[in-house]
């Protein structure tokens, strides 16, 4: 996959399982081909999908310890690069950079994604507001195309309904939206 190619996804779930579920099977997806996985959610989420991906007998501990996965706390993150009510969109850039290519394996062949991402959106984001969702969605566009990330994003419906203007700039700055 080419830099041009990158791709950003959004996913719409139904409830936390089947988001788990999801991350669960991309993650193992990218894992069994040689790439290495970012996954950025809540701890709960975290340990929900890490308990699928040893169920279905990923070495889940090798893959952290050789940080072929590498978790990030959704929270966190949210934190660090919205001091205050800002999103601080250097700090977003700086971090995620670095984590990306701190991530990525420097055998990685040319022209081939690097780096599998899979993020969700956490509730303190979405309390926000659609515009300041969209607009980190905006940012993570450029980084999936920056370093050809394969990037899905995932977001549970009943967060979303009440919240107007959510789906319609979540589906554009996405490459493929999914429900």
């Amino acid at each position: 996959m080419t830099a041009s190619a990158a791709r950003h996804e959004v996913q719409f779930f139904s409830d936390a399982a089947s988001l788990q579920q999801r991350f669960a099977n991309y993650i193992a997806a990218h894992l069994k081909a040689g790439t290495p996985a970012i996954m950025d959610t809540s701890a709960v989420q975290s340990s929900a999908i890490l308990e699928q991906l040893a169920r279905a007998g990923l070495d889940v501990n090798h893959a952290l310890r050789t940080r072929n996965l590498v978790l990030v706390d959704a929270p966190e993150m949210l934190e660090r690069i919205m001091p205050g009510e800002v999103l601080a969109a250097d700090r977003f850039f700086d971090l995620a950079s670095a984590l990306i290519d701190t991530t990525a394996r420097k055998e990685s062949r040319k022209g081939e994604t690097s780096v599998a991402l899979c993020r969700e959106a956490p509730p303190a984001l979405l309390a926000k507001g659609a515009e300041i969702t969209c607009r980190l969605e905006g940012l993570w566009s450029l980084l999936a195309r920056r370093f050809a990330l394969d990037l899905l994003c995932g977001y549970q419906v009943a967060a979303l309904e009440s919240h107007d203007g959510f789906m319609g700039c979540l589906r554009e700055e996405h490459s493929t939206s999914h429900s």
